[in-house]
C-alpha cells in the first residue's frame, strides 16, 4: 500500500465539528474533569489581568476621587468609626 493510504488508515475518522462541540460541552459540564477546570481557571485569570490592565491604562485618575477619599480619612481621624456616617466632598 502507498504511504498516503497507510496514513489514512492509521488516523481516526474525523467526527465532525458538531461532535467535537458536544464533547467539549460535555467536558465543560463535568465537575470531575480537572484538566478542563485548570484550563478554564487559567483562561479566566489571563482575561482578568488583561481587562484590569486595560482599565488601569485607559481610565484617567481624577482629583475628585482623591479629595473625597481624603475627606473620609479626615472623618476617621476625627474619631468616626461608623462607615455610613463618613462623608466626603462628593457625597
Amino acid at each position: 500500500q502507498s504511504r498516503a493510504a497507510m496514513s489514512r488508515l492509521s488516523r481516526p475518522p474525523d467526527r465532525g465539528a458538531a461532535a467535537r462541540k458536544r464533547t467539549l460541552i460535555a467536558r465543560l459540564n463535568d465537575p470531575t474533569d480537572v484538566a478542563v477546570a485548570v484550563a478554564v481557571s487559567a483562561l479566566l485569570c489571563v482575561a482578568e489581568i488583561a481587562l484590569c490592565s486595560v482599565i488601569v491604562w485607559r481610565v484617567p485618575y481624577t482629583e475628585i476621587d482623591w479629595k473625597a477619599y481624603m475627606s473620609e480619612v479626615g472623618g476617621y481621624m476625627e474619631g468616626e468609626r461608623n462607615y455610613t456616617k463618613l462623608r466626603g466632598d462628593t457625597g
